[in-house]
């Protein structure tokens, strides 16, 4: 487990296919919507959750067909009532 800044973190992750400026990294993290601590007034990251993280924003092809099936079929019963 490595420990990244905030520099080496955007690199990370752009790296792996996710555009990510400085100033989206800052509002993630003020949500807590991207896995960070603070020390000493600055952000770090480990490198195994943010790879956790990135995987988890990718959007897997066939899951998105298996939900538009399933929406299309909750849609074709919902006509029938």
């Amino acid at each position: 487990m490595e420990v990244l800044n905030s520099q080496s973190v955007r690199e990370f992750v752009i790296k792996r296919g996710i555009p990510l400026s400085g100033s989206k990294l800052f509002k993630l993290s003020a949500k807590n919507l991207i896995p960070h601590r603070k020390a000493g007034g600055r952000l770090i990251f480990y490198s195994d959750e943010i790879l956790e993280w990135c995987e988890s924003q990718i959007i897997n092809p066939s899951d998105t067909q298996l939900n538009r099936s399933i929406f299309e079929s909750a849609q074709s019963k919902s006509k029938i009532k």
